[in-house]
């Protein structure tokens, strides 16, 4: 019997492997196929987005998040909360104020969960990380450092190593613009340095 969400669990679990590989640019070929085979799911130019934002190809970026043209109708279902993480994670970077505004709204109840991909066979990390990259788009920097802690603290609770890194190097940046002599600061670094290097993450060493 074929599950109607494998090719998605698929997607989602080799992505994360080659972004911990730092080669999630091999995944375009996928998702770009995956949408042509669903050109009705929002997941796929949610995920396509994502990675042109990660690989700072903004207008490509841009054009990939207009695909998902309301975010409010995306369907319920599995792909729900990935498919608004990524969009988020992109919009911050490449997204109209609309699109991050809309993100904002969709995401804030979910603020202490993890992203699952499928029923939960791997995850795209914390949604707080989404979260706080979208309020520091939107200029509320409190708020903005207070979801990347949040995201920090979540994934040390779960011993969730490799976004633990993530979420700390997230943390950080947002340290170093805006909060420059915060004490947590070099912590921050020092323990996202050990773990990349314990882990050999290449995107984060």
């Amino acid at each position: 019997i074929r599950d109607p969400d494998a090719v998605a669990l698929y997607g989602g679990q080799l992505g994360v492997i080659r972004w911990m590989q730092g080669r999630i640019d091999e995944m375009e070929p996928l998702y770009r196929a995956c949408q042509e085979a669903e050109p009705y799911e929002p997941l796929w130019p949610a995920a396509l987005a994502w990675v042109h934002a990660d690989q700072g190809r903004t207008a490509e970026a841009a054009a990939a998040l207009a695909a998902v043209a309301d975010l409010s109708a995306v369907p319920s279902g599995v792909s729900w909360l990935i498919t608004v993480t990524a969009f988020a994670e992109a919009a911050a970077v490449a997204g109209t104020d609309a699109q991050v505004a809309a993100a904002w709204s969709e995401l804030l109840p979910y603020a202490d969960r993890m992203v699952p991909i499928g029923m939960g066979a791997a995850t795209w990390g914390p949604v707080a990380r989404a979260l706080g990259r979208v309020a520091l788009r939107l200029g509320r920097v409190d708020e903005g450092v207070e979801l990347l802690a949040a995201a920090v603290d979540l994934c040390a609770r779960l011993r969730a190593r490799p976004w633990l890194v993530d979420a700390q190097l997230w943390l950080a940046e947002a340290l170093l613009d805006h909060r420059p002599d915060d004490p947590r600061l070099d912590a921050l670094l020092d323990e996202a340095a050990a773990g990349a290097a314990a882990l050999d993450l290449p995107p984060f060493a």
